[in-house]
């Protein structure tokens, strides 16, 4: 009887304790979100350029080459409806891709955004405000989809360059928009398999390149840790 009193007293003491484990974690993760967005521009540039930037590029190439097959096979007008779909599913292809490259692809409220995350977004904003030029083109000639998309997608890699400090940015995005303009003019009426052909070139070209700057990275990581 006094086992079974005592451990009836201990209950709402340790119920007690785990509610307050479970608010301090949730306190402590609400006070690292607000940190980042606290932090001086050049702090959150320096943790920005920490990432590996994998997850979308990799989302990108599977989604064009998809697309490539797609167009090879289907009808024009339901390979150009997997353009627009497509080209959607990108950016959630990546947050499910972000569980096996080790990244976070969750953008937080205003407050708690890293200022050039909300660059990143502002240019996914930019793309959308050039379908007002992509599908009346479209309607006017539907080969011309896959060579527009890939052209304003791959505009979204400039700034990253900027930003990045790296030409990986302009590389792609200038390859990506010669490429895709060239293929469509040489073969339109095999723009809806060579663009898309031409996007993912481009797509592995600059994977090559951010892994290769996220392996530098890990390396001299590795090297100051082991001066100190």
């Amino acid at each position: 009887m006094n086992t079974l009193s005592q451990a009836n007293k201990m209950l709402p003491d340790a119920t007690t304790s785990m509610n307050h484990s479970v608010a301090t974690d949730a306190l402590t993760s609400s006070r690292a979100q607000l940190q980042e967005a606290s932090l001086s521009l050049d702090e959150q540039l320096a943790i920005y350029q920490q990432r590996r930037f994998l997850a979308v590029p990799l989302a990108g190439a599977i989604v064009w080459s998809l697309l490539a097959v797609t167009g090879a096979l289907l009808s024009p007008f339901a390979a150009c409806m997997a353009i627009f779909f497509g080209s959607g599913c990108i950016i959630y292809l990546a947050m499910f891709l972000t569980r096996f490259t080790g990244e976070s692809l969750k953008f937080k409220s205003g407050k708690e955004r890293n200022f050039f995350d909300s660059i990143f977004l502002s240019t996914v904003a930019m793309c959308l405000c050039m379908n007002a030029l992509a599908i009346p083109l479209f309607w006017e000639n539907y080969t011309t989809l896959a060579m527009s998309y890939g052209i304003l997608l791959g505009a979204m890699w400039l700034p990253i360059s900027v930003v990045l400090k790296h030409n990986v940015g302009f590389i792609h995005g200038i390859a990506r928009t010669v490429g895709c303009f060239v293929a469509w003019y040489l073969a339109p009426e095999h723009a809806l398999v060579t663009v898309p052909l031409v996007v993912v070139g481009c797509y592995v070209v600059s994977i090559v390149q951010l892994e290769r700057r996220w392996a530098m990275m890990q390396a001299a990581m590795k090297t100051t840790a082991q001066s100190l």
